[in-house]
């Protein structure tokens, strides 16, 4: 079995949606988080996908 490494991360996302104004955010932020972190995919990306599932 191969060993892989896991690295965690605490975010308080509940603490930052409420800074912006709404507890609603949170996924945005949680969203926000892995997209800084990962590497996986960019802002851009995110960006344009929430715009075309918007409407």
């Amino acid at each position: 079995m191969e060993d892989k490494k896991v690295t965690g991360y605490y975010i308080p996302v509940n603490e930052i949606a409420s800074e912006i104004g709404s507890a609603k955010v949170a996924n945005i932020v949680m969203l926000g988080a892995y997209v800084a972190v990962s590497g996986k995919i960019s802002a851009e990306e995110i960006k344009k996908i929430i715009r075309e599932k918007a409407y």
